[in-house]
């Protein structure tokens, strides 16, 4: 069975190491992006000592990792968001694309932005990072894509709210 794979742009945010930290324990490959590359490497080596048999990479630029990807999640600032989505346009058609914690007034540029990609919108809550915990609301026009990010954020351990 193949995995799916799995871009996390914003690795190093809280989200982004929440999230790489549950899906890497399910049966997923994850694509860790980050702009700080020297804390993406601590936390790669982190996890790797923690297990050795995690699939997971780091890839240089947020156009890469999505174009590798099946699934890309995009946990940076919210102020940050459309940037990021101008990058990978041309490489996230069909693919679904999940925002974390984006502002409300920006999911409408977003979808203008990606035309063409299944975007989820989902809004993390009680995030501890010490005992790896969150619950998360996710909400999309994409009914199938809905469907299937609650499968992958409730297969993570993450509480899930639709």
């Amino acid at each position: 069975m193949l995995k799916d794979t799995i871009a996390i742009i914003g690795a190093t945010s809280n989200e982004g190491w929440l999230l790489a930290n549950k899906l890497l324990t399910g049966n997923f490959r994850v694509l860790l992006m980050d702009n700080d590359l020297p804390q993406l490497n601590l936390m790669l080596h982190n996890i790797n000592t923690v297990d050795i048999n995690v699939d997971a990479a780091i890839v240089d630029c947020c156009r890469n990792a999505s174009w590798e990807a099946d699934i890309i999640i995009i946990a940076v600032p919210a102020n940050q968001q459309i940037e990021v989505a101008k990058k990978i346009k041309e490489v996230a058609t069909q693919k679904m694309v999940v925002f974390i914690n984006s502002f409300v007034n920006t999911e409408i540029i977003l979808q203008e932005i990606l035309p063409q990609s299944r975007l989820v919108f989902v809004l993390l809550e009680h995030i501890n990072k010490e005992v790896n915990y969150c619950d998360a609301i996710l909400k999309s026009i994409n009914s199938e894509s809905l469907l299937l990010a609650g499968k992958i954020f409730e297969s993570a351990g993450i509480k899930i709210r639709v």
